[in-house]
């Protein structure tokens, strides 16, 4: 089975003028990885001169490693889209990464998404609106009734219409849960109010999102719309609506792959700087890509997916700002070297492939990316 399973996308050459040559001598530091299922393959390499060696495994779901300096590491892994069905793709995921990065990782083995018990959260609105509480939300019109199933936590809920936004904050979920007061935006909503952008640098019509965002990975989304710079006013909450816990978030993108998503609050002025297309090279087997131009602190994503024998591949690489720095490397491609690798395993077409770079400065995040094939 291993055989097959061995496919990895990872950075080729130095760029010029950087004197790294792939061989560690700095201190001693522990890497620890934690997947949620028993990998497959797990791989480490401390320096890209170095050989494949495997790491100590803590327990069935945890390894460490030593590294002296710029590493590689490696899982391959089964993952199911549902717990209750089998194996559905095969994932090969790599990180280059630096001792100075942060030393925990953690990776997706099993299910995509691991059964969770949820709690139905149950309502009614008194006009048309978007309602949105955790994960689950939906439109609605006048007197209906919704029912959103959460897990337990503490969550804000949020209502919306193109004009105005209601907010229930703190509401407790360990059970089933029913809002006794009906939604109202007619006395309790707030109007939205306007923000005006007209971003440095920019590259046409522009898409605009907000959101509301607890956690990375729990926001609510709120209105988009469509502008054309330069100049151009969007709708935003005002700050008495969001919540403690939340920050609203105005994400700008354009159909040339490029954006930014940065927070925002009612009554300020902040300035936008779209950022210029990628420059990137891609080969003609969409399995490696060159770069140019690209800024400091820029982070990168690569990810490939196709098919390994009668099975999904994804294969997703994630290269860190200071491992760019400290050996200058400026290409991904296809690498087999790591025991139990072989040739089976290489992803068989349609190849599509995603190549990302995004850093973060202050309280926003600025992407660029990239597909393979382009889409119009």
């Amino acid at each position: 089975m291993m055989k097959r399973l061995g496919v990895l996308l990872l950075l080729g050459a130095c760029g010029a003028g950087n004197d790294y040559d792939g061989i560690n001598h700095g201190p001693a530091t522990t890497v620890h990885l934690t997947t949620a299922a028993a990998p497959a393959l797990v791989a480490i390499k401390d320096g890209t001169a170095a050989t494949w060696q495997t790491p100590t495994q803590v327990s069935p779901t945890a390894y460490d490693a030593v590294v002296h300096g710029p590493y590689l590491m490696t899982v391959v892994c089964a993952v199911d889209e549902t717990p209750s069905t089998p194996s559905t793709t095969w994932r090969t995921q790599q990180w280059w990464r630096t001792p100075e990065d942060d030393t925990s990782l953690t990776t997706l083995c099993g299910p995509r998404q691991p059964a969770v018990t949820r709690h139905h959260v149950r309502g009614r609105v008194l006009q048309d609106m978007s309602v949105q509480i955790g994960d689950r939300g939906g439109d609605l019109k006048a007197g209906e009734s919704f029912s959103f199933d959460v897990p337990a936590g503490t969550y804000d809920l949020y209502a919306l219409s193109a004009t105005a936004i209601l907010a229930r904050h703190d509401i407790e979920v360990n059970d089933d849960a029913e809002i006794a007061e009906a939604l109202d935006l007619a006395s309790e909503g707030a109007a939205f109010v306007d923000l005006p952008v007209n971003p440095a640098n920019n590259h046409g019509t522009l898409f605009v999102q907000t959101s509301f965002a607890s956690t990375p990975t729990t926001y609510t989304q709120g209105l988009f719309s469509r502008i054309d710079v330069p100049g151009g006013v969007v709708k935003i909450a005002p700050a008495s609506v969001v919540g403690a816990r939340d920050k609203q978030r105005l994400s700008l993108s354009t159909g040339l792959g490029v954006g930014l998503t940065q927070q925002i609050v009612a009554g300020d002025h902040p300035e936008f700087r779209v950022p210029d297309p990628l420059s990137l090279q891609w080969a003609t087997d969409a399995l490696s890509a060159t770069w140019d131009g690209l800024d400091d602190g820029d982070e990168i994503g690569l990810a490939s997916y196709g098919n390994i024998g009668d099975a999904a591949g994804e294969h997703s690489l994630a290269i860190s700002a200071r491992f760019r720095e400290e050996t200058g490397t400026a290409r991904a491609q296809l690498d087999l070297t790591f025991p139990g690798a072989g040739t089976e395993g290489q992803l068989a077409g349609p190849i599509y492939s995603y190549f990302s770079a995004a850093r973060v400065e202050h309280d926003t995040t600025v992407y660029r990316q990239k597909m393979y094939p382009q889409l119009d």
